[in-house]
């Protein structure tokens, strides 16, 4: 897939805002939402982490000894979801309208052990989307499409990493939808990571205040989750750098459900008892939010 011009620079800014934050911890565990169809932030910081999991609904399969990625729905988006308190705010891919979650669902903590896939079907189409890994968007098409099959029709495809999963982990993967009020839903236990990282997420999500309560839930207690999101003030730039200009990417800045800035971040994390907003700082000229969330012990 073909990066819009600014997309790169962009990233790097964000890149350098949670290096430091993430450099802190010895050896962390790292799960990234929205890791994008090439986990480019994983690859950036593996040199600093024991594992790292990237989920997106347009990632494809990467392994290697320290990180592993997949594509995954991980918000519900039907319009008939939406709270009312929530129907202003976005992300898990317009792809997944059709079903509130996947039903993908991996163990991070052995990176070597392999599982059979529950369907034949299923995994001949693993092996057919596999095998174009010199055409990254026809990957990323085939692994989109793989789950939202596989979520339609209550198959479960696990990830090669499930087989030593304990029974009541692998009873939720099992599962092709989460329970009717998981608006949002994480694959993994409880406690699982030192640090999540949601760069450019928070914006596209209908229902960050369900975002945030999974990731409380599988934070370990004295994580953080680091987090970048435009602010009010980057609207109107954006729209112009994408529409006009057509140098950062316009499907992505017209699926923006809303802006931030600090008061509403300090609202939302307040949403969810198990957290606290410890830092926040505009960058980019104000038009970019960081924000450091931490975990209670």
């Amino acid at each position: 897939m073909k990066e819009a011009l600014l997309e790169s620079t962009l990233r790097k800014m964000r890149l350098a805002r949670v290096l430091p934050s993430i450099q802190a911890f010895s050896n962390p565990s790292v799960l990234d939402i929205g890791c994008g169809w090439e986990a480019r932030l994983l690859h950036e910081i593996e040199p600093y982490i024991a594992r790292g999991v990237g989920i997106d609904f347009k990632a494809p399969e990467i392994r290697t000894e320290k990180l592993h990625t997949f594509s995954y729905f991980f918000e519900a988006k039907e319009k008939g979801a939406l709270d009312s308190s929530l129907a202003k705010t976005g992300g898990g891919g317009e792809s997944c309208k059709n079903s509130a979650s996947g039903s993908h669902c991996t163990d991070f903590t052995d990176f070597e052990r392999t599982a059979d896939l529950k369907s034949s079907s299923l995994s001949k189409s693993v092996k057919n989307s596999t095998s174009n890994t010199a055409n990254p968007r026809i990957l990323e098409e085939n692994q989109a499409s793989l789950s939202l099959r596989a979520a339609q029709s209550g198959v479960a495809i696990h990830s090669p990493n499930t087989q030593n999963l304990d029974s009541s982990v692998l009873a939720e993967s099992t599962n092709p939808t989460p329970p009717p009020h998981k608006l949002c839903h994480l694959p993994f236990p409880n406690e699982s990571f030192e640090i999540i990282t949601m760069l450019a997420v928070l914006e596209h999500l209908h229902h960050p205040q369900a975002m945030l309560e999974e990731i409380a839930r599988v934070l370990k207690p004295d994580g953080i989750l680091l987090l970048t999101v435009p602010s009010h003030l980057a609207k109107p730039v954006l729209e112009f750098l994408a529409f006009r200009l057509k140098i950062v990417s316009e499907a992505e800045i017209a699926d923006h459900k809303r802006y931030y800035n600090k008061r509403d971040l300090r609202e939302l994390v307040a949403s969810v008892p198990e957290l606290t907003l410890t830092k926040h700082t505009y960058f980019q000229l104000g038009m970019n939010n960081f924000a450091i969330i931490h975990k209670r012990a």
